[in-house]
């Protein structure tokens, strides 16, 4: 039934919650513009989903923990110039990395 409900709202307000406390208990810092461009991101994400099936994740109560927390935890171990991001299929973990760290290179 929760899903249903998700389904017809838009779960933004939710999804910067849950980045902001996700944020905090990795210790990441990230601007308000990085933030408000990874909600974004995952709203393009939603939408296009579900017409081209890219990621299994469809309950955006889980989303931005699914897919940009998960992405981001490993955010203090990307370190260098350039960074290639193989396979990552609907651009997870390398689109939420290249906007927390925008000196590095990502492709």
């Amino acid at each position: 039934m929760a899903n249903k409900l998700w389904a017809k709202k838009d779960p933004s307000e939710l999804w910067q919650t849950q980045l902001e406390q996700g944020l905090l208990s990795l210790g990441i810092a990230l601007s308000d513009s990085q933030q408000q461009t990874l909600l974004a991101y995952l709203g393009l994400l939603r939408r296009w989903n579900q017409v081209f099936n890219l990621t299994a994740v469809r309950d955006p109560a889980v989303m931005v923990s699914r897919q940009l927390l998960d992405s981001l935890a490993i955010l203090p171990w990307v370190y260098g110039p350039r960074v290639l991001d193989v396979g990552s299929g609907a651009g997870l973990p390398g689109i939420p990395l290249a906007i927390a760290r925008p000196d590095i290179q990502f492709t």
